[in-house]
């Protein structure tokens, strides 16, 4: 089946970059496509492995099994609802090669995890999860749809994450903590203690962030 990135901007030439080293390593997607309405710097996509460019997100959706190729929790909800209409599918997980996934992890589709990351046994990652690079997620961890993971990002056992939580690079989220709905962690918080849906925390220990919290 053909696989189809949504979204040309700096996440997306991320993914691109996984994908290029599953094609180098031997695995096959058919045709490569990345979608997007704006190419506002197509030239980071110059000299790279072929692709065929779409200019409509729609038109992305429809060429094959799809990846949301954006990074944050809001733009995937804002994609996901703009392409309710159409009879789309996500891809199978994109895994790098070089992350190691323990044993009875559960990898929904649209998954996407990066290099030298560590997913512990009976992790449970919800579609179109995104793990950035060097993150790491302990036992028994779940991790709800459309929620992104970002680089060095370190997760305890236990840890329950709700959808569409972002979870900044370079974070620590402690051992059974619950991360609510839509809620932000700022790049190198410390979180020990539970966050509520909607709400930005940042620090360390991580405070809330006053203004934005629901």
């Amino acid at each position: 089946m053909s696989l189809a990135l949504l979204g040309a901007g700096g996440h997306g030439s991320d993914v691109f970059g996984l994908v290029e080293t599953l094609v180098a390593s031997g695995e096959s997607f058919g045709k490569i496509a990345i979608a997007d309405d704006l190419w506002s710097r197509s030239e980071r996509f110059a000299k790279r492995m072929n692709f065929e460019r779409i200019d409509s997100l729609e038109a992305g959706a429809e060429f094959g099994d799809v990846v949301l190729s954006v990074g944050y929790p809001a733009a995937k909800n804002a994609f996901v609802e703009r392409l309710s209409s159409l009879a789309w599918s996500a891809a199978r997980p994109l895994v790098h090669p070089s992350s190691d996934i323990g044993s009875l992890a559960r990898l929904d589709d649209g998954v996407v995890i990066m290099g030298q990351t560590w997913i512990s046994p009976l992790v449970e990652l919800g579609p179109h999860v995104y793990v950035g690079y060097g993150a790491t997620i302990g036992h028994d961890t779940t991790v709800a749809s459309l929620s992104s993971i970002m680089p060095g990002a370190c997760l305890g056992g236990d840890v329950t994450i709700e959808e569409s939580v972002l979870v900044g690079a370079n974070s620590t989220v402690f051992q059974g903590i619950t991360l609510g709905k839509g809620c932000q962690v700022g790049a190198g918080a410390v979180v020990t203690r539970n966050v509520a849906p909607g709400t930005t925390v940042f620090g360390a220990p991580a405070q809330v962030h006053k203004g934005r919290s629901d």
